[in-house]
């Protein structure tokens, strides 16, 4: 018996769909030249950005659990060579915020003497664009395979598996355009350093691929 011939295609869909919040990571900082005095200071400025984050509307969720302590070296112009310069504690974490409230929470985490290391928009895990997307980059394989059949002169059969490269199920990719990490707000009463944050809402790109192989019929 001969074997059945078959057509192995691949399908894909885009989307840009409005973010269902943000992603704001944040650093508390301390520094001074005794370890335990850095240590202090963060953690002063961690509680004053807990108390203003829990009086402020608009955060979903929000975590501090990261904690470094490094000494840091400055230049000496008089000796011509870096010199130890004090202890540098610092607290990372993040704040999930409501997209209408961004602006507003950015100013709490600046005010408390913290800084925005970066900001992302992003999507719910439930989102409906996801499954969306998913079944969009289906029915494009589908219609790849009925081009590629009628080309042929020939038709479709059955679907004889369906899946990511490399792996089963559909791959969904979520991409936001936000800030990239490379833009920060000074840790210094709500003054802005070089660079701004971006506080309009970006788009969210959600992407899928699949894979799919099918009997190509007489």
């Amino acid at each position: 018996m001969s074997e059945t011939a078959s057509l192995s295609v691949r399908g894909s869909a885009t989307q840009e769909i409005q973010p269902d919040f943000a992603f704001i990571a944040v650093e508390v900082s301390g520094r001074s030249p005794e370890q335990q005095t850095a240590l202090s200071v963060a953690r002063n400025t961690l509680e004053t950005l807990r108390a203003g984050l829990a009086a402020a509307r608009g955060v979903r969720r929000s975590e501090f659990s990261t904690v470094g302590v490094h000494e840091y070296s400055r230049w000496d112009e008089a000796v011509q060579a870096n010199v130890a310069g004090g202890w540098l504690a610092s607290v990372w974490g993040y704040v999930d915020a409501e997209v209408e409230a961004v602006g507003s929470l950015v100013a709490v985490v600046t005010e408390a003497g913290a800084q925005v290391s970066s900001l992302d928009w992003r999507l719910d895990a439930d989102n409906p664009a996801q499954r969306e997307v998913r079944r969009a980059a289906v029915a494009d394989a589908a219609r790849a395979a009925e081009d590629f059949a009628t080309a042929l002169g020939r038709s479709v059969g059955d679907l004889i598996t369906l899946a990511d490269p490399g792996l089963l199920g559909g791959q969904v990719v979520a991409v936001g355009r936000g800030l990239a990490g490379a833009r920060s707000m000074a840790a210094t009463g709500g003054h802005q350093a070089d660079f701004e944050i971006d506080l309009d809402p970006r788009p969210v790109t959600v992407q899928a691929y699949v894979e799919a192989r099918y009997k190509l019929a007489d």
